[in-house]
């Protein structure tokens, strides 16, 4: 439940500063936000959700006990739980850093140089 919490509080967090280095940078803040959340929140629980019913049904579908079942899940429901965590911090902060970086606008305009002279000889 703790971790839950704290993955919640992180991803409020994170989301909070994409969206403000992404405006200050000259990026769509509400575009990087949506993606950082979506990050967070796949990362801590869509994605552990849907292992964890895929598994379960494998178990049972196995020919487990559902007791077992749900034992085994709980053996693993904290490790799984610090991995996916770290796992959506880590994509967070990915997404951060991208919005920290200046967008390359110099690429994208021609470019204000003259062209190298060209020496034909005149015989």
């Amino acid at each position: 439940m703790v971790l839950q919490l704290l993955g919640l509080i992180t991803i409020v967090i994170f989301t909070i500063f994409v969206v403000r280095t992404a405006s200050e940078n000259g990026r769509n803040g509400l575009v990087w936000g949506v993606a950082c959340a979506g990050v967070g929140f796949g990362l801590q629980w869509i994605i552990p959700i849907a292992m964890w019913v895929i598994i379960g049904v494998a178990l049972t579908v196995a020919g487990n006990p559902p007791d077992r079942t749900i034992q085994f899940a709980n053996d693993w429901a904290l490790l799984v739980t610090v991995a996916f965590l770290a796992l959506s911090v880590l994509g967070m902060f990915l997404i951060l850093r991208k919005t920290a970086q200046l967008p390359d606008d110099d690429a994208s305009e021609p470019s204000a140089t003259p062209p190298p002279p060209s020496f034909e000889s005149h015989d």
